[in-house]
């Protein structure tokens, strides 16, 4: 994503004051959307010292709930004491929050793991540590791809999956320059 975006919910859990604004968000297979309100909010670490001020766009919902479906994580052997990001990053749960481009690379820390066979990859973040790539879920014997199985807050999602699956992406690409009123 090149821009921050937060979802109404969770602007109204924090009690965040919106900013008036009209910005076209436009992303994957060309979805559109509209966010009617920014806003700025402060990001901090549980693991680090790092903390940022962030202007997000405002818009109902971002994803499906992520991962769609429980991991089975056990069998990965992640190492003991590995300081996650997400602990319960291989439980569905609602994204609030979607970090773009503006911060994200500044967020990650030279530290990578593998683990030997087809697990995903490990980074080391300011946040702590995450996860990304490719699995196979025994359940399914599908090889499923994730992209940084991480939920850093939570949000609700009352979309069918299909309706999810088709606004996943919706937001890669962000005209960020508001509309003269």
């Amino acid at each position: 994503s090149q821009s921050n975006v937060i979802t109404e919910s969770c602007v109204q859990r924090l009690n965040l004051k919106k900013i008036r604004t009209k910005i076209p968000v436009q992303g994957v297979n060309n979805l559109r959307a509209t966010s009617n309100h920014t806003v700025s909010i402060e990001i901090c670490s549980n693991h680090s010292d790092f903390r940022t001020e962030l202007n997000c766009l405002v818009l109902p919902k971002i994803s499906s709930d992520l991962p769609e479906i429980t991991i089975d994580s056990e069998p990965w052997g992640l190492p003991e004491g590995l300081s996650l990001a997400d602990p319960a990053f291989n439980q569905p749960d609602k994204i609030d929050m979607l970090i773009g481009a503006e911060i994200f690379f500044h967020l990650l820390r030279q530290e990578r793991m593998t683990i030997p066979g087809n697990y995903p990859g490990l980074t080391n973040t300011q946040q702590g540590w995450i996860l990304a790539g490719r699995f196979e879920h025994k359940s399914t014997h599908l090889s499923t791809s994730n992209s940084f199985i991480q939920r850093p807050i939570f949000v609700q999602d009352n979309t069918t999956l299909e309706e999810r699956r088709k606004r996943q992406w919706e937001l890669e690409q962000i005209d960020e320059k508001p509309k003269s009123r």
